[in-house]
């Protein structure tokens, strides 16, 4: 099922904008935005992302969790690890363009350079 605009309409539908905003919201939270930094560079464990994170596995579990029902992120078992990847492209390029954003408002009241860094 996808999300677009009818040729003859300017608006998504109810179920739509909702769909899109379950996506929104995956990247509401600043552990979820760390996970995919961290994912950045390639699958990684739930060990390894605990490790680099610093929080307990509970967190980091459900925090995948949302990412993956979202649509944002692969899960694969491999003997006893479980390894996420970022399954979707446009994870990255939605991260940057916030980035961008607050550079911009940056230029209007100086504050540290952003970027979605590896």
């Amino acid at each position: 099922m996808s999300i677009h605009n009818n040729a003859h309409s300017s608006s998504l539908d109810r179920s739509s904008l909702e769909r899109l905003a379950a996506v929104f919201r995956a990247f509401g939270d600043a552990t979820r935005l760390a996970l995919l930094q961290e994912l950045k560079s390639g699958a990684r464990s739930v060990n390894e992302l605990q490790t680099a994170l610093g929080t307990s596995q509970a967190n980091i579990s459900r925090q995948l969790k949302v990412l993956h029902e979202a649509g944002l992120l692969s899960r694969e078992r491999r003997g006893a690890q479980v390894f996420y990847a970022i399954s979707e492209p446009l994870v990255m390029d939605i991260c940057e363009a916030a980035c961008r954003k607050l550079n911009r408002e940056a230029v209007l009241a100086p504050a540290p350079r952003m970027a979605f860094a590896s």
